[in-house]
């Protein structure tokens, strides 16, 4: 059985499909999430033989859902996660093998607005009124202490802004 990497022409969404031939292919294509609205004329598909060792019997699909397959279609075909954050990019089990999940990690560490959790209790917003601690900038309105807006600033060592 051969495999087969089948998008919707123009779609950033794909799999690995196992068939005979580019016809049947195709025609199992329209099956998956990846096609299952495209019209069999605007499916592309093309040979992956790397991913054959990868059919067991019966097997008509890689499934993203299993960690194995999910494994191999990182390592062998570069598949990565269009939407997911950097907290599921990390218990993915083929981060070791995404450029996707390296690429973010350097941009969360180069982008200024990339910080760590910082609890109302440390943001230099808070602020107190009468009996309780309000936000300086309105990003949430009564506060306590371990609340997280995720847009708070840590106050310096001093404790002022």
């Amino acid at each position: 059985m051969k495999a087969w990497l089948a998008r919707e022409k123009d779609s950033e969404y794909a799999t690995v499909v196992f068939a005979e031939t580019r016809g049947k292919a195709r025609a199992l294509a329209m099956a998956t999430d990846a096609c299952e609205d495209a019209d069999f004329c605007d499916i592309d598909v093309s040979r992956k033989p790397q991913m054959d060792k990868y059919y067991k019997e019966g097997k008509k699909e890689m499934d993203w859902y299993d960690d194995k397959d999910r494994l191999a279609l990182v390592k062998e075909c570069r598949f990565y996660c269009v939407e997911s954050d950097l907290v599921e990019c990390d218990q993915c089990p083929a981060k070791k093998y995404c450029s996707e999940y390296e690429e973010r990690l350097e941009y969360l560490k180069d982008c200024e607005e990339y910080t760590e959790t910082v609890h109302c209790k440390d943001c230099e917003y808070l602020m107190f009124s009468d009996c309780y601690g309000e936000c300086s900038q309105a990003y949430k309105g009564i506060v306590y202490p371990d609340d997280s807006c995720g847009k708070g600033k840590k106050k310096n060592a001093e404790g002022e802004k």
